[in-house]
């Protein structure tokens, strides 16, 4: 049996959370499978220099999980040139060079459009490369929004940007063996724009590991005890407050609003963002008998919900979040949460429809339709057994061993497009 060489290309490797639980947790799984991949990141040279420490020990934790597979880390000049992709696709072909003279099957797995490009750059010149296209978002809306916010000068600037990423991507969908996306929401919009694709868009949502998001009734009685939060009614957040979309700020208003209501209500948020979530509170004039803020890291965040009765996961509507698979509804819902969501992420109102998940709100302006809604959810049945089998449910729909599956059919099949194709070569 031919061996592949497996490689992994990112610009986000030094990120946390996300990267954790989307990009090394799954290769981390796919060791097991023997696909083990090499992952070839690259940096900006200011970032690299101003977060020297960081890099250091960040590279060490993701070899060490990730071993025997081997990590780099390159630094780009001038990322948002063209001359950039250039310059990542030399980085990546200085690391397989070897495999194309020992004429050697090459997989690459590319995270968002800018690596697809490198990717497609060393396709048209070596014959055994293909590459997996996964769309983790919606680039081209995302930068349609930044338009609606450009001034003048720049506005030019981000009209030709934005023309640029579409004809990349198109280049990328119509060249890429297999594509994933995060969404069924997401899978129709490309499907629909690139029909002669529809056989190899596949969906892979955003996803946790239920060896670290699951429900255990003594972690949570401990946990409620350890946080003085026994006969409170806890609602948690956790993630990320200072990215336009987590709409933090709207957040806190609605909750104040709710506690004003019933005073049991205590909002749990767990974040590294303990600056702004202070900012918050004090606006609000919200005390620590209503708000506990923590940090912690991934590995011990699935406690934290275990401690909340509804999980909270609220985003501005926008074309960006129509197609969005939101990591943390993973987390909630394996760790037996009900979730309270705004209207419009990705799947979600199409799930609540179909499963107890939670409750929706259609409009974040109107504080009694959004009280309503959250009794709705405190009202789900949440005993331990209940909480138990939304888990279960949960882990057959977002959890990362159930789709570890799919990814190791997909990387098998463009195995087998490189094995036809030389075999018809000969």
């Amino acid at each position: 049996m031919v061996t592949p060489r497996y490689i992994y290309l990112t610009t986000e490797l030094m990120g946390r959370t996300v990267i954790d639980s989307q990009v090394i947790e799954p290769l981390e799984q796919l060791i097991s499978r023997g696909q083990v991949f090499d992952v070839i990141a690259v940096t900006g040279i200011r970032p690299a220099i101003h977060e020297r420490e960081w890099n250091r020990r960040r590279l060490i934790e993701i070899q060490t999980k990730l071993a025997p597979g081997k990590v780099w880390l390159h630094k780009l000049p001038f990322p948002q040139s063209r001359i950039a992709h250039v310059i990542y696709a030399a980085f990546v072909l200085s690391h397989i060079t070897g495999d194309i003279l020992h004429k050697r099957p090459i997989i690459c797995h590319c995270r968002n459009h800018s690596t697809a490009v490198v990717a497609l750059i060393l396709k048209r010149t070596i014959p055994r490369f293909r590459f997996v296209f996964d769309m983790r978002g919606d680039t081209l809306a995302e930068q349609q929004a930044l338009l609606g916010f450009a001034n003048q000068t720049n506005k030019w600037i981000k009209t030709w940007k934005y023309k640029e990423t579409k004809r990349q991507q198109s280049q990328a969908i119509e060249n890429a063996s297999q594509i994933i996306c995060v969404s069924h929401r997401f899978r129709e919009k490309i499907v629909a724009e690139y029909p002669a694709a529809a056989s190899r868009v596949h969906i892979i949502p955003c996803v946790a590991s239920q060896k670290l998001f699951t429900f255990e009734v003594d972690v949570r009685s401990k946990m409620r005890a350890d946080l003085h939060l026994t006969n409170s009614i806890v609602i948690v957040y956790a993630g990320s407050l200072k990215s336009s979309w987590h709409i933090a700020d709207i957040m806190a208003n609605l909750f104040g609003e709710w506690h004003r209501r019933d005073e049991r209500l205590h909002w749990l948020v767990v974040t590294h963002d303990l600056d702004k979530a202070e900012q918050m509170i004090k606006k609000r004039h919200l005390g620590i008998e209503n708000v506990t803020v923590i940090s912690s890291s991934h590995e011990n965040v699935g406690k934290y919900m275990m401690a909340g009765d509804v999980g909270l996961l609220l985003r501005r509507p926008d074309p960006i979040n129509l197609v969005a698979s939101p990591t943390k509804f993973a987390e909630y819902i394996m760790t037996g949460l009900p979730v309270l969501a705004s209207a419009g992420i990705g799947d979600l109102d199409e799930l609540f429809i179909l499963h107890s998940f939670g409750k929706i709100i259609d409009d974040l302006t109107n504080i009694d339709h959004s009280y309503e809604q959250l009794n709705q959810v405190i009202q789900l049945p949440s005993d331990d057994n209940s909480r138990i089998n939304r888990m279960m449910l949960a882990r057959s729909l977002f959890s990362a061993e159930e789709v570890l599956e799919m990814r190791t059919k997909i990387y098998q099949s463009i195995l087998f497009e490189i094995l036809s194709s030389s075999n018809k070569d000969h």
